[in-house]
Protein backbone atom coordinates (compact mmCIF):
# COMPACT_ATOMS: atom_id res chain seq x y z
CA UNK A 1 0.00 0.00 0.00
CA UNK A 2 2.88 2.36 0.73
CA UNK A 3 4.42 1.65 -2.67
CA UNK A 4 1.33 1.33 -4.89
CA UNK A 5 -1.09 3.51 -2.93
CA UNK A 6 -3.86 2.45 -0.58
CA UNK A 7 -6.54 2.52 -3.28
CA UNK A 8 -4.59 0.05 -5.46
CA UNK A 9 -4.49 -2.69 -2.82
CA UNK A 10 -7.78 -4.02 -1.45
CA UNK A 11 -8.04 -5.10 2.19
CA UNK A 12 -8.83 -8.67 1.11
CA UNK A 13 -7.60 -10.50 -1.94
CA UNK A 14 -10.18 -12.13 -4.20
CA UNK A 15 -7.95 -15.21 -4.02
CA UNK A 16 -7.50 -15.55 -0.28
CA UNK A 17 -8.30 -19.06 0.94
CA UNK A 18 -12.02 -18.66 1.64
CA UNK A 19 -13.02 -16.81 -1.53
CA UNK A 20 -10.71 -19.14 -3.49
CA UNK A 21 -12.53 -22.17 -2.06
CA UNK A 22 -15.86 -20.87 -3.33
CA UNK A 23 -14.40 -19.99 -6.73
CA UNK A 24 -12.96 -23.48 -7.02
CA UNK A 25 -16.31 -25.03 -6.10
CA UNK A 26 -17.83 -22.98 -8.90
CA UNK A 27 -15.32 -23.81 -11.65
CA UNK A 28 -14.29 -27.40 -10.89
CA UNK A 29 -17.51 -29.14 -12.01
CA UNK A 30 -17.21 -27.54 -15.45
CA UNK A 31 -13.65 -28.83 -15.87
CA UNK A 32 -14.17 -32.46 -14.91
CA UNK A 33 -14.77 -33.62 -18.51
CA UNK A 34 -11.26 -32.50 -19.53
CA UNK A 35 -8.73 -35.37 -19.58
CA UNK A 36 -6.26 -33.72 -17.17
CA UNK A 37 -9.00 -33.52 -14.53
CA UNK A 38 -9.85 -37.27 -14.67
CA UNK A 39 -8.46 -38.05 -11.17
CA UNK A 40 -10.62 -35.29 -9.69
CA UNK A 41 -13.65 -36.45 -11.64
CA UNK A 42 -13.22 -39.96 -10.25
CA UNK A 43 -12.90 -38.56 -6.72
CA UNK A 44 -15.92 -36.29 -7.02
CA UNK A 45 -18.34 -38.56 -8.86
CA UNK A 46 -20.33 -41.05 -6.80
CA UNK A 47 -19.23 -44.60 -7.58
CA UNK A 48 -22.11 -46.28 -9.37
CA UNK A 49 -20.27 -49.62 -9.52
CA UNK A 50 -19.99 -50.00 -5.76
CA UNK A 51 -23.65 -50.75 -5.30
CA UNK A 52 -23.99 -47.86 -2.86
CA UNK A 53 -27.15 -45.85 -3.14
CA UNK A 54 -27.01 -42.09 -3.14
CA UNK A 55 -29.45 -39.32 -3.75
CA UNK A 56 -27.03 -37.74 -6.21
CA UNK A 57 -27.74 -37.69 -9.91
CA UNK A 58 -25.56 -40.07 -11.94
CA UNK A 59 -22.33 -38.27 -12.81
CA UNK A 60 -23.02 -35.41 -10.40
CA UNK A 61 -20.20 -34.25 -8.17
CA UNK A 62 -20.62 -35.06 -4.49
CA UNK A 63 -20.98 -31.68 -2.73
CA UNK A 64 -19.12 -32.71 0.43
CA UNK A 65 -16.21 -34.07 -1.55
CA UNK A 66 -16.25 -31.00 -3.78
CA UNK A 67 -15.99 -28.74 -0.73
CA UNK A 68 -13.15 -30.84 0.72
CA UNK A 69 -11.25 -30.85 -2.58
CA UNK A 70 -11.83 -27.13 -3.19
CA UNK A 71 -10.59 -26.36 0.33
CA UNK A 72 -7.41 -28.41 -0.18
CA UNK A 73 -6.79 -26.84 -3.58
CA UNK A 74 -7.39 -23.35 -2.16
CA UNK A 75 -4.72 -24.11 0.44
CA UNK A 76 -2.34 -25.31 -2.30
CA UNK A 77 -2.88 -22.19 -4.42
CA UNK A 78 -2.52 -20.02 -1.31
CA UNK A 79 0.89 -21.60 -0.71
CA UNK A 80 1.81 -21.00 -4.36
CA UNK A 81 0.80 -17.33 -3.98
CA UNK A 82 3.29 -17.05 -1.12
CA UNK A 83 6.09 -19.28 -2.33
CA UNK A 84 5.77 -19.73 -6.11
CA UNK A 85 4.47 -16.53 -7.64
CA UNK A 86 6.75 -17.26 -10.60
CA UNK A 87 4.81 -20.43 -11.39
CA UNK A 88 1.45 -18.68 -11.12
CA UNK A 89 2.58 -15.84 -13.37
CA UNK A 90 3.82 -18.31 -16.00
CA UNK A 91 0.55 -20.25 -15.79
CA UNK A 92 -1.51 -17.07 -16.11
CA UNK A 93 0.50 -16.24 -19.25
CA UNK A 94 -0.42 -19.66 -20.72
CA UNK A 95 2.92 -21.39 -20.09
CA UNK A 96 2.51 -24.81 -18.45
CA UNK A 97 5.92 -24.81 -16.82
CA UNK A 98 7.74 -24.61 -13.52
CA UNK A 99 10.83 -22.58 -12.74
CA UNK A 100 13.70 -24.64 -11.39
CA UNK A 101 16.07 -23.36 -8.66
CA UNK A 102 18.38 -21.86 -11.30
CA UNK A 103 15.51 -19.84 -12.77
CA UNK A 104 15.18 -21.98 -15.88
CA UNK A 105 11.72 -23.00 -17.10
CA UNK A 106 10.91 -26.71 -17.06
CA UNK A 107 7.89 -28.21 -18.83
CA UNK A 108 5.23 -29.44 -16.45
CA UNK A 109 4.65 -33.20 -16.33
CA UNK A 110 1.44 -34.32 -18.06
CA UNK A 111 -0.14 -35.51 -14.80
CA UNK A 112 0.30 -32.03 -13.29
CA UNK A 113 -1.10 -29.94 -16.17
CA UNK A 114 -4.42 -29.64 -14.36
CA UNK A 115 -2.83 -27.09 -12.02
CA UNK A 116 -2.18 -24.33 -14.59
CA UNK A 117 -5.51 -25.09 -16.28
CA UNK A 118 -7.31 -24.71 -12.96
CA UNK A 119 -5.40 -21.54 -12.07
CA UNK A 120 -6.38 -19.98 -15.41
CA UNK A 121 -10.01 -21.05 -14.91
CA UNK A 122 -10.04 -19.34 -11.51
CA UNK A 123 -8.44 -16.20 -12.95
CA UNK A 124 -11.13 -16.16 -15.65
CA UNK A 125 -13.74 -15.64 -12.90
CA UNK A 126 -12.10 -12.37 -11.85
CA UNK A 127 -12.77 -8.89 -13.15
CA UNK A 128 -9.71 -7.02 -14.48
CA UNK A 129 -9.61 -5.00 -11.24
CA UNK A 130 -9.71 -8.15 -9.10
CA UNK A 131 -7.08 -9.83 -11.25
CA UNK A 132 -4.66 -6.94 -10.77
CA UNK A 133 -5.18 -7.27 -6.99
CA UNK A 134 -4.04 -10.89 -6.67
CA UNK A 135 -0.88 -11.45 -4.66
CA UNK A 136 1.28 -12.53 -7.65
CA UNK A 137 0.16 -9.46 -9.63
CA UNK A 138 0.64 -7.08 -6.70
CA UNK A 139 4.06 -8.59 -6.05
CA UNK A 140 5.10 -7.93 -9.65
CA UNK A 141 3.66 -4.39 -9.58
CA UNK A 142 5.50 -3.51 -6.35
CA UNK A 143 8.82 -4.91 -7.61
CA UNK A 144 8.45 -3.00 -10.90
CA UNK A 145 7.72 0.25 -9.06
CA UNK A 146 10.52 -0.17 -6.49
CA UNK A 147 13.02 -0.97 -9.24
CA UNK A 148 11.77 1.85 -11.47
CA UNK A 149 13.90 4.58 -9.92
CA UNK A 150 11.06 6.44 -8.19
CA UNK A 151 11.90 8.24 -4.95
CA UNK A 152 9.91 6.86 -2.02
CA UNK A 153 11.25 9.27 0.61
CA UNK A 154 8.68 9.71 3.34
CA UNK A 155 6.42 6.96 1.98
CA UNK A 156 8.34 3.99 3.36
CA UNK A 157 9.45 3.29 6.93
CA UNK A 158 12.86 4.63 8.00
CA UNK A 159 13.99 1.03 8.34
CA UNK A 160 12.49 -2.42 8.07
CA UNK A 161 13.41 -5.07 10.64
CA UNK A 162 12.54 -8.71 10.01
CA UNK A 163 12.96 -10.44 13.34
CA UNK A 164 13.10 -14.11 14.26
CA UNK A 165 11.99 -15.68 10.98
CA UNK A 166 13.68 -18.99 10.29
CA UNK A 167 12.01 -19.32 6.91
CA UNK A 168 11.35 -16.59 4.34
CA UNK A 169 9.67 -17.27 0.99
CA UNK A 170 11.65 -16.34 -2.11
CA UNK A 171 9.06 -13.73 -3.08
CA UNK A 172 9.54 -12.02 0.29
CA UNK A 173 13.32 -12.01 -0.20
CA UNK A 174 12.79 -10.41 -3.63
CA UNK A 175 10.63 -7.77 -2.00
CA UNK A 176 13.17 -7.07 0.75
CA UNK A 177 15.92 -6.81 -1.87
CA UNK A 178 13.85 -4.32 -3.87
CA UNK A 179 13.09 -2.30 -0.71
CA UNK A 180 16.73 -2.16 0.43
CA UNK A 181 17.80 0.74 -1.86
CA UNK A 182 14.93 2.83 -0.44
CA UNK A 183 15.00 1.87 3.23
CA UNK A 184 17.52 -0.11 5.32
CA UNK A 185 16.47 -3.73 5.73
CA UNK A 186 17.71 -5.58 8.81
CA UNK A 187 17.29 -9.33 9.09
CA UNK A 188 17.56 -10.58 12.68
CA UNK A 189 17.78 -14.35 12.33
Amino acid sequence: RQVLGAQAVPRESPLDKLPMTWRLMQVLPGLLAQPEFAPMARYLTPDATSGATTDAQPGAADDTRLLQLASQLADLFDQYQNYRTDWLQAWAAGRDELTDPTGQPKALDADQRWQPALWRAVLDTLTPEQRSATRPDLHRQVLDKLQGGENFAGRLPRRLVVFGMSHIPGAMLEMLHALAPHSPVILAV
